[in-house]
């Protein structure tokens, strides 16, 4: 006598599982083509054809090669790299895509920390990058200025950092100063690098330009400590600063020198 095969709960759901995946795979297929197609209508439709370049600040920044193209079809990092070459005074430049046919560019424009007196007068910000004043920018105002570097500096390489010691060693004495609120009254004038290490030209920031200006000569070694010492003189002085010529901190112990009085003779 033949038995009758029963069909057991787990076959059927088995068999109904792979039925579901059947119907499921054209699906997916549609989708994909539906996908593919929406890319290439996009990329060939005109309403995206890019119109405009649209610039941070109205600011001279040329984008070559967009103009005319589709947008969803260009390489938005390629002409942002170019871009901060051939602009070396921007420390960031980003271009955006604003549908549905604008491009627009946003920058970060380094911060000068000082002029470089060298062959040619260059600006340098805090991590040491060369770049020159664009034509039509605000005047630098009273940087200070650096120098002593003669030709040591690669100024061909505008827009990348100078690893130079001796202009390390100056952003060094000019940032150091703006660490101490003691020498919130002065201000850095000019850094001359010599064999002997850094001397900055300090001068107070009321004075008339060009008066009373305070040589404090640093040496080449631990320039944060002494610029601290600076500090706790000026902080403690109880005279006229304006009387003093000059102050050497390169031993272990400060010297300082005074400017001649009326009499002509000289106090140390």
């Amino acid at each position: 006598m033949r038995k009758n095969r029963t069909n057991s709960p787990s076959a059927g759901k088995n068999r109904s599982g792979r039925g579901a995946w059947l119907y499921k795979i054209p699906a997916a297929v549609f989708i994909i083509s539906v996908c593919f197609y929406a890319v290439f209508a996009l990329g060939k439709s005109g309403f995206f054809t890019i119109r405009e370049i649209k610039i941070k600040g109205n600011r001279q920044i040329e984008i070559p090669g967009l103009l005319g193209r589709n947008i969803f079809c260009v390489d938005l990092r390629r002409p942002a790299v170019s871009a901060i070459r051939r602009y070396p005074q921007y420390c960031r430049i980003r271009v955006y895509r604003v549908l549905p046919d604008r491009i627009y560019v946003d920058f970060s424009e380094r911060k000068p920390l000082a002029c470089v007196k060298s062959e040619r007068s260059m600006l340098v910000d805090e991590f040491g990058f060369l770049f020159r004043v664009p034509e039509g920018a605000q005047p630098v105002g009273d940087l200070p200025v650096i120098e002593g570097l003669g030709s040591k500096l690669k100024l061909s390489s505008s827009g990348k950092r100078q690893s130079l010691a001796q202009l390390q060693l100056a952003l060094s004495v000019i940032k150091g100063f703006q660490a101490y609120p003691a020498l919130a009254a002065l201000r850095v004038k000019r850094v001359e690098i010599d064999g002997a290490g850094a001397v900055a030209g300090i001068v107070f920031k009321n004075d008339i330009p060009g008066e009373r200006e305070i040589q404090v000569k640093f040496g080449s070694e631990r320039i944060s400590e002494k610029i601290g010492l600076l500090a706790t003189i000026f902080g403690h002085y109880s005279g006229d600063p304006g009387e003093i010529n000059y102050i050497d901190l390169r031993f272990s112990e400060p010297v300082i020198k005074y400017r001649e009085d009326r009499s002509g003779s000289k106090r140390t």
